[in-house]
């Protein structure tokens, strides 16, 4: 069981945050749940999207060990947005693929990786979807 914390910040006054309890079954498989915040300023005025998520990862090696990949794909099992104002249920999926440089020996490591997330209110006309490319620098602890 693993525990993961992500905060993001962009352009449009974008903010992202999730928080997920990771289980890994395998060594290149793992399940995640967990609630997932975007609050973003497009010119039609400011939106927030709240998803609880449940998906699916895969890793996997692609150079030896020192340059793998992985993908991941989700489904919401929630979600909560302010627009259209008074907005009832609705759905939400999306995925990611990226690669992951360790550099050995080193305490850095470096991520690339490009999701899309797609949300739909049930009886309205909004909709919302999200292309994200997330470059990542990590330090690991020794």
């Amino acid at each position: 069981m693993a525990l993961a914390v992500r905060y993001a910040e962009g352009g449009r006054d974008l903010v992202e945050g999730s928080l997920a309890l990771r289980y890994m079954p395998t060594s290149w498989f793992s399940l995640q749940a967990g609630p997932h915040a975007r609050y973003y300023t497009p010119l039609s005025g400011p939106e927030r999207l709240v998803t609880w998520r449940l998906g699916g990862r895969g890793d996997f090696a692609l150079v030896g060990s020192s340059v793998r990949g992985h993908a991941m794909l989700w489904r919401a099992l929630a979600l909560a947005v302010n627009v259209p104002p008074g907005s009832g249920s609705g759905s939400a999926t999306g995925g990611e693929v990226g690669v992951t440089l360790d550099l050995g020996p080193r305490p850095m490591w470096f991520a690339l990786a490009y999701g899309i997330d797609q949300a739909q209110v049930k009886g309205a006309s909004w909709s919302a979807n999200a292309n994200t490319l997330t470059l990542t620098a990590g330090l690991r602890r020794r």
